[in-house]
């Protein structure tokens, strides 16, 4: 043996043993945090998730490799981490003079030139290399599956006609297409198959037998570990389409051995003594390779210069993921291979590479990050779905449930008062419509979703639904026709709902109607902030074109409008019934009230009340669904630029922002105290008012003119005084609001960037853009505080006024007498509260007396003395406060009373209409009385029970009451000073015939006059004097005072 071969032969032997070296058991003392590191991750690794793991791990000169969970045999993908074998092969092929990074990419693949306005002309290979190229990374969704042997050369039909995302070097952003275009250059580089460069050029001379390229019929080449997608929490088995366009920048195929080969080449710092230039090339390609960049990324590795002492990169296929990572400096090199795209084998790989460079190695984590998108669409899938079932049990039971009976405690009756309305409101604000206008309402919503589903996942993920399908996850489908099922299901059920309002309960109906609309107003302000990012969207000029842009801002206006629109017109519905809810409960109230009570109620507040207060009431309802719309808009785009933009500068705005809230709240505490005295103020204007109109015959002379004019100034003056420190406060607060917006957009423009780090100019101009979108709902935010604010105070005024109505007191009233023999009052006694500290209160009493049918008594007296004041009594309108009230012997109530007892009293007022059934079906007698009573000419009783006229005067409006009453029944008449404001002859009559006729139908007649010429009619006399009762005899009437 010469000596060349002598030389030659000591080259292969050491060769050999460095080769099994590769092959050898761990040393007999391998380090102890190795060991560990093992045997953690065997208890770590869930195979539920990834049912097959490959790790390779190189520590200085220890070497080891081993399979994971299910350990089924076979080659894994590289996945992404294949980058780095295409970027050490292209620093080879530069070496050897073939290309240069400064190549432009159009020299290479000239089909990129066809269309200058593309972009690609100023693409550098060394762009390429870097990710900034311009492409975008939504270009993965212009790949088909093709297995193809060609494939490859195809990729320029795909990208000639794609405009740059970018301008060239502008950006880094991580387009996978970069490195397949790399591939190609590599091909037409050398004239030879990519899968035959790696072979021949990388693999052979490593060693790594077993590694090759997706497609290439190496004999050495394995089959593929059985590979998995992660759908529902869970690894499902996937048979994933090729993308041999994409084999450059993801289908390396390999195993651990050959991986830890891989490591040990990234790692040692020369080639072995004797190895042949091809390894020698490797290694001087590798330097090239492992050059830090200024911008992250550089021929397939993750680097940054002067930060980076490692190399890594992660990888995820649609079945299968990797992790490669190696520190020259510290001599550990991790591998780690997966069979399914969970994130389970970046994390874990990540951490074991961490642990084993670490000099205090912490433990690996002891739950792996779950796979996102395949959370997120599983969540939402069977939100979804539940979601809709679900709608039918609450259908087939919605007439079983009812609501709790709650406690009567005084305290809580005004707010269970209000929740009853509101209930009843929020019942009658469900809108019915036909079969026929429902069904195509809901043709043209679903057409709309159907679009929204179908362009945005190329807009918001850059995949299209057929590549959505490879790379998403199995759960994603099922929630998309989960939203589907669940609007649709959605809108069925409400719209059954409001057509068949009557079999739910009410608490649960309502309840329903408040769902509905909080939902519809939590989809607008999520649909207003939608429409912003759209925009941005489009304006950032993305991959995806014209059409899919238009058509989602196109989907995401018509939900919103449509949204809005309805839940601004069931809260409308709702507030104009809430408003018709309080005013019906005034008046039902002030119906029952205790006449006492009723009188010491302000005209000008129950006007104020009823009238304009309600209709404020129904207009500050109306700013619920504009205030929170916005507001959620708010919250969500703040969301969004926190989430996916800069955390600190949104941080940052919104600590800038609490002043002008502390501000809104302070002006709000302040406005809700002054509003109630402004509604007061305006309740005594009314009643300025009201003296005006009732009193105007008074106020002719021209000095009461005047005075009463300054009166009514000062009053309203007042009033808006309070009008003006309310909305001043507001107004204020609104222009510091501006103020700062403004200020926040200058400091976003010329601050942040120097501020914060990673604010460039790209994402301050996303930040301006929406900070200039937030203007109109910022506005409409605090235009609809003060409404709210009003709204408080005015729904606490209209509470408040409700509960300062005393009802009467309540007796059974039980079957009523149609005739009565005998009214007798015994010891009655009655009181009105003092109006001060000082003095004594007026009453009468005590009072006895007994009246028969058939008679008249007459109640006369002074001013004051008392008379209108038993007459009250009488009438069943004042209680008494001693003494009791008998009908034919047996006591009854005040109540009772009333019942059996017809009035006119001296401020007769005419009512437009007749609400007595029994009275309305006396119409023929009640027009024969009108007839009789000389009115004739002057109006009738119609039969809706209205008049033909009732602008009569005073006297003639008496008479009216008075025809009426002939025709009643009513076996107990109290007449307060019916013949005051008749003409002598109409007097005459009444005494003379009306009063006979009275007596002469066996009733009761209490007659308060002054009229002492006519005294003889009565059968009995009866004086009041300061309260007290005195008798006078009267022709052949026997006193029945006693």
């Amino acid at each position: 043996m010469n000596k060349v071969g002598l030389s030659r032969f000591v080259a292969v032997v050491i060769s050999l043993c460095l080769n099994l070296s590769v092959y050898a058991a761990p040393a007999a003392n391998p380090r102890p945090n190795l060991n560990q590191m093992i045997g953690e991750l065997r208890q770590r690794w869930d195979s539920s998730q990834v049912p097959t793991g490959g790790l390779s791990v190189v520590v200085g000169n220890e070497v080891h490799t081993l399979r994971l969970g299910k350990a089924e045999p076979g080659a894994f993908e590289l996945a992404s981490c294949s980058k780095a074998v295409t970027g050490l092969l292209i620093a080879m092929l530069e070496r050897e003079g073939r290309l240069s990074r400064d190549d432009a990419i159009t020299r290479w693949v000239p089909e990129l030139a066809e269309n200058p306005k593309t972009g690609y002309a100023a693409v550098r290979l060394s762009n390429l290399l870097s990710h900034t190229s311009g492409l975008s990374a939504d270009t993965l969704d212009l790949l088909r599956p093709d297995s193809g042997g060609d494939a490859l050369a195809r990729l320029p039909l795909l990208l000639k006609d794609v405009p740059l995302a970018h301008a060239v070097g502008s950006r880094e952003e991580y387009a996978t297409l970069n490195y397949s275009l790399l591939g190609l250059v590599a091909e037409r580089a050398t004239g030879k198959p990519f899968a035959v460069l790696l072979r021949e050029r990388i693999f052979q001379p490593l060693g790594m037998r077993h590694t090759f390229v997706d497609g290439d019929p190496a004999p050495e080449a394995l089959e593929r570990v059985p590979g998995y997608k992660i759908g529902f929490a869970s690894a499902r088995s996937y048979a994933a389409p090729r993308y041999r366009q994409n084999t450059p920048a993801g289908y390396v195929i390999s195993t651990p051995e050959d991986m830890a080969r891989w490591l040990q080449f990234l790692l040692r710092p020369t080639p072995a003594a004797g190895s042949d230039e091809r390894l020698a090339a490797l290694y001087a390609a590798r330097e090239v390779a492992k050059r830090p960049s200024a911008v992250g990324y550089a021929y397939g590795w993750d680097v940054e210069t002067g930060k980076t002492t490692s190399w890594s990169h992660p990888g995820q296929n649609p079945n299968g993921s990797a992790y490669v990572a190696f520190d020259p400096q510290s001599g550990v090199g991790v591998s780690l291979l997966g069979n399914s795209n969970s994130p389970q084998v970046v994390d874990l790989g990540r951490a074991v590479f961490e642990h084993l460079r670490n000099t205090t190695p912490r433990p690996l984590p002891h739950r792996q990050v779950a796979d996102s998108g395949d959370l997120v669409a599983s969540g939402l899938a069977a939100l979804y779905w539940l979601g809709g079932l679900l709608l039918l049990p609450l259908w087939l039971l919605r007439g079983r449930w009812s609501a709790p009976t709650g406690s009567k405690d005084g305290g809580e009756l005004a707010s269970r008062l209000e929740a009853t309305i509101i209930q009843e409101s929020l019942v009658q604000s469900a809108e019915k419509e036909s079969w026929l206008a429902f069904t195509g309402r809901l043709l043209i919503r679903n057409l709309a979703l159907i679009l929204m589903l179908v362009t945005a996942p190329t807009l918001a993920l850059g995949l299209n639904w057929p590549n959505l399908l490879v790379w998403g996850p199995p759960s994603l489908p099922m929630a998309a026709a989960g939203l589907f099922f669940l609007a649709n299901a959605i809108s069925l059920f409400f719209f059954l709902a409001a057509r068949h309002s009557d079999s739910f309960g009410r608490k649960t109906f309502s309840s329903l109607m408040v769902a509905k609309v909080v939902g519809l107003t939590v989809l607008s302000g999520l649909l207003n902030s939608a429409l912003i990012l759209c925009i941005l969207q489009a304006i950032d000029g993305r991959s995806a074109g014209l059409l899919p842009n238009a058509g989602l801002l196109l989907c995401c206006i018509y939900f919103y409008i449509v949204s809005r629109k309805a839940a601004e017109q069931q809260i409308m519905h709702f507030g104009h019934a809430f408003v018709q809810g309080w005013r019906m409960e005034i008046i039902r109230r002030l119906l029952a009230a205790d006449y006492r009570s009723l009188e010491r109620l302000s005209p000008g507040k129950i006007q104020a009340v009823i009238g304009e207060d309600s209709q404020e009431l129904a207009k500050s309802v109306l700013a619920f669904v504009p205030f929170f719309t916005n507001l959620l808009t708010i919250i969500f785009l703040f969301a969004y630029l926190m989430a996916f933009k800069s955390m600190a500068a949104t941080a940052l705005l919104l600590a800038c922002t609490l002043p002008m809230i502390a501000l809104y709240y302070y002006v709000s505490e302040r406005a809700d105290r002054i509003m109630p005295q402004a509604l007061q103020s305006r309740s005594e204007f009314m009643d300025t008012v009201e003296d005006l109109q009732k009193g105007y015959k008074g106020l002719r002379r021209e000095v009461v003119r005047r005075a009463f004019y300054q009166h009514a100034l000062a009053v309203s003056e007042r009033f808006k005084q309070f009008r003006i420190r309310y909305d001043r406060g507001f107004l204020g607060a609104f222009f510091v609001g501006e103020s700062l917006l403004t200020t926040l957009l200058v400091a976003v423009a010329l601050l942040f960037p120097f501020m914060i780090a990673g604010f460039d100019s790209v994402i301050a101009k996303e930040y301006l853009i929406i900070l200039l979108y937030l203007i109109g709902p910022l506005n409409a935010v605090m235009a609809a505080v003060p409404e709210l604010v009003r709204l408080q105070s005015l729904r606490r005024s209209m509470a408040e006024f409700s509960q300062s109505i005393h009802p009467a007191a309540t007796s059974p009233l039980g079957p009523m007498p149609a005739k009565i023999r005998t009214l007798e009052l015994s010891a009655v006694r009655f009181r009105y509260p003092s109006a001060g500290n000082e003095g004594e209160c007026f009453g009468i009493g005590p009072v006895s007396l007994k009246a028969e049918c058939g008679k008249a008594y007459f109640l006369t007296g002074g001013n004051g003395s008392g008379k209108s004041t038993l007459a009250m009594i009488l009438a069943g309108l004042y209680a008494p406060e001693q003494g009791t009230l008998k009908i034919d012997g047996a006591v009854v109530s005040s109540c009772q009373l009333q019942e059996l007892t017809r009035t006119i009293f001296s401020d007769n007022w005419l009512l437009r209409r007749v609400y007595d059934p029994a009275l309305l079906q006396l119409r023929a007698a009640i027009n024969h009385n009108i007839a009789a009573l000389g009115l004739a000419d002057k109006t009738a009783l119609n039969a809706d029970g209205t008049f033909d006229n009732i602008s009569l005067s005073t006297g003639q409006r008496k008479r009216l009451s008075l025809a009426m009453l002939l025709a009643d029944p009513s076996p107990l008449v109290v007449l307060d000073e019916w013949a005051a404001d008749q003409d002598p002859r109409a007097k005459a009559v009444f005494y003379r015939e009306w009063l006979p006729l009275l007596r002469a139908q066996g009733r009761i007649i209490f007659v308060v006059t002054h009229d002492d010429e006519y005294f003889a009619e009565a059968d009995a006399l009866i004086t009041m004097k300061n309260g007290q009762l005195i008798e006078s005899k009267i022709g052949k009437v026997e006193s029945h005072a006693y």
